[in-house]
């Protein structure tokens, strides 16, 4: 009997040693499968937050992007002001050069005239002083039109003075008395 009862105990054991050992396979299958499917969600996690990061990323540029360009309209805003003074400036100063150009040509008008007036009384060749005029008012019509009016051959001769005519007239009425 007792050799009956180590046999069941012993057949117990083996029972219970071939149960362990699946018990162990078992255990290992699941281990691995439960690897693999740990590997899988790691994975599949690693992705989830690369694309998370990737749209964080893209979001934050396109903040970025948005904040730049409020800036950068803020400054052109800024930049308003200046450049409408600086173009203000502009007019003024171009204005004022323009009427420094005037008044510097009708200077030179004035002196030139003076000057004709001059060689006229004195009977000098005033040729020259007339090419001036013309230089300092190219544009004016009516200085053009004075000028043409004026006889090349009288301009280069110069014309005879008051005084002279009177002379002359004396002469030619003393001759037509005698």
């Amino acid at each position: 009997k007792h050799k009956e009862q180590l046999m069941a105990s012993a057949e117990k054991s083996h029972t219970l040693a071939q149960l362990a050992m699946n018990l162990k396979e078992s255990l290992k299958m699941e281990a691995e499968m439960a690897a693999e499917a740990l590997k899988k969600v790691e994975a599949d996690a690693a992705i989830e937050l690369e694309a998370k990061l990737e749209a964080q990323a893209l979001a934050m540029d396109a903040t970025a992007m948005a904040e730049a360009n409020l800036e950068r309209e803020k400054r052109i805003q800024a930049l308003d002001p200046v450049r409408e003074e600086l173009n203000f400036l502009s007019a003024t100063l171009h204005s004022q050069a323009y009427e420094s150009h005037q008044s510097h040509s009708v200077h030179k008008l004035s002196l030139g005239s003076h000057a004709l007036d001059s060689a006229i009384q004195s009977g000098d060749n005033y040729l020259p002083i007339l090419c001036r005029l013309s230089q300092s008012r190219p544009h004016d019509a009516l200085v053009a039109a004075a000028l043409k009016a004026v006889p090349a051959e009288v301009a280069a001769a110069g014309a005879t003075t008051r005084t002279q005519l009177l002379e002359r007239f004396v002469d030619v009425k003393n001759s037509a008395r005698e």
